[in-house]
């Protein structure tokens, strides 16, 4: 499947806010934005649609989270000159966090294998219960694996002062 089609495929996901309407629980479209494209959808007042309920992440967690990335890079020779994303989805692989496990056959040998495949860190894609444990998961990775020295608090108080540098 190309590049383009997978795109085409690709659902669209609007945020949504919880409201009332007469003592009713609604969901409501976030802003103009939403309401705009809800309209070019063709969508009217009565209309069925499915949605998927997620918690939208929090945005200063997203940042963190790739802040940590960075932190890596620049620390770490195994992940030097590499992105941020970059190496987040290279822990995702090495930890085998937050990945699809799809079970393939080697053809040579006739043996099963398993290969990882890190999922999306996109907003749409996980919410912030999974995102967090990802995250946790990939400081504990590094701290097993490449730095030894010191553990999840020192890690994360790390990626914090960074974070406040950057602000």
């Amino acid at each position: 499947m190309t590049v383009a089609v997978r795109k085409s495929r690709m659902k669209e996901t609007l945020p949504m806010r919880v409201g009332v309407l007469d003592r009713t629980g609604v969901l409501l479209p976030a802003d103009g934005f939403c309401q705009k494209r809800l309209r070019e959808k063709g969508l009217k007042v009565g209309d069925m649609v499915t949605v998927q309920v997620r918690r939208m992440r929090e945005y200063w967690y997203h940042k963190m989270v790739h802040l940590f990335g960075e932190l890596v890079a620049q620390n770490i020779d195994d992940f030097r000159g590499m992105t941020a994303h970059d190496v987040l989805k290279r822990l995702q692989a090495e930890a085998q966090i937050g990945c699809e496990a799809v079970s393939i056959r080697v053809m040579s040998t006739g043996d099963m294998a398993v290969m990882y495949y890190p999922r999306s860190l996109a907003y749409d894609e996980m919410d912030q219960d999974e995102f967090e444990n990802v995250f946790t998961g990939f400081c504990q990775h590094v701290v097993e694996h490449y730095w030894p020295t010191l553990d999840l608090e020192n890690i994360q108080a790390l990626v914090e002062i960074m974070g406040e540098q950057v602000s």
